[in-house]
């Protein structure tokens, strides 16, 4: 029972994962079609940029030292790194978009 409500949890947390990365993209996708980033305010992917460098530092960190010392239990899993890695990047992105265009 244990093993099916890990595997639940693994595959939903994967899906939440999946589904918040492909919510970033379309921003992406369409100031680079347009060529503006009329409307998008450069704070908000500062501080975006800001709050998931931070999660992905913890997070990662977190993981990291979990497989260090496997003694200490942590709640991170795989897909809570990989989703603060690529909110980060993707924030960046998109406040190199703000700065360029």
């Amino acid at each position: 029972m244990v093993d099916a409500l890990s595997l639940v949890a693994a595959v939903c947390g994967w899906i939440y994962t999946g589904a918040w990365a492909v919510s970033g993209y379309p921003q992406v996708i369409l100031v680079f079609r347009t060529g503006s980033v009329e409307g998008v305010s450069f704070d908000w992917a500062a501080l975006n940029l800001t709050g998931f460098a931070a999660y992905a530092f913890y997070t990662c960190g977190s993981l990291l030292l979990s497989f260090k010392h496997p003694d200490i239990p942590s709640h991170v899993e795989w897909n809570d790194c990989v989703f603060a890695v690529h909110g980060a990047a993707l924030c960046a992105l998109v406040a190199a978009q703000c700065l360029y265009y």
